[in-house]
């Protein structure tokens, strides 16, 4: 049985939407490819940010 989520997004949280649609575009590119592997890496900066790297290929950084 599949579960169904709804995920709530606050605007304060600057880049986490650009972030999510990011990752799901890179996970259905890696589905329709065949042989893929990506990395999400999420760090606490200094300033108290948090800090999402995605690696799918490339590297690509959003900031929280």
């Amino acid at each position: 049985m599949r579960e169904s989520y709804s995920i709530q997004i606050d605007a304060a949280d600057g880049e986490l939407m650009p972030a999510c649609e990011h990752i799901v575009r890179e996970l259905i590119r890696g589905v329709r490819h065949g042989f893929y592997e990506m990395n999400v890496k999420v760090e606490l900066m200094p300033s108290k940010k948090k800090c999402i790297t995605v690696r799918a290929g490339k590297s690509h950084r959003f900031v929280i």
